[in-house]
């Protein structure tokens, strides 16, 4: 192990357990459920990428809404700054765009990556939170909007290349299957 984020677990005199950050460890690390105690050992080295200049690229508002199911997806559509909307490229969808490529550091790992291999370079659909439990979890409604919808929406309005991919964590990962 080279870096370990992690929390302690403490019970209070009511016998309650929670989780609370280290007071002897002032580093941490920002996460979905909040801050975490952060340790890096000597040999651990960041990823290259990690610090990158960025390209704030462009970005185009995205709000669909599917009155039968109850469902409104809304995000932001990002390409690189020297991309016209004509210009056939990959699309990369994201679910809960905007703090996956926050705290994931998503864009500035693809502009690295894309210094690289511009091949591989892409559209993002950043798509933003919605009620998880309800949407996310293997919901018709949801999966309805997204493919009939969303999507379709984005591939009209932008070129695109053949193959769409998505990532997500958790329950946007599932709600991907």
């Amino acid at each position: 192990v080279n870096r370990l984020e992690y929390l302690i677990s403490v019970v209070d005199t009511g016998n309650v357990e929670y989780l609370r950050r280290d007071p002897a460890n002032p580093h941490t690390s920002r996460g979905v459920f909040g801050d975490h105690c952060l340790l890096e050992f000597p040999e651990y080295l960041p990823p290259e990428w990690r610090g990158q200049s960025l390209d704030p690229g462009t970005t185009e508002p995205v709000l669909l809404a599917d009155d039968q199911a109850q469902i409104v997806l809304s995000g932001d559509l990002w390409a690189p700054s020297d991309t016209s909307a004509d210009q056939p490229m990959p699309l990369l969808v994201v679910h809960d765009g905007p703090e996956y490529a926050d705290l994931a550091e998503l864009l500035q790992y693809l502009n690295w990556l894309w210094a690289r291999q511009p091949r591989t370079r892409c559209r993002i659909l950043l798509l933003n939170p919605i009620d998880r439990d309800r949407s996310y979890s293997a919901s018709p409604g949801y999966a309805r909007t997204l493919m009939s919808q969303a999507l379709p929406a984005v591939l009209h309005r932008f070129a695109t290349t053949p193959g769409i991919v998505g990532i997500g964590a958790s329950l946007g990962a599932l709600a991907l299957v």
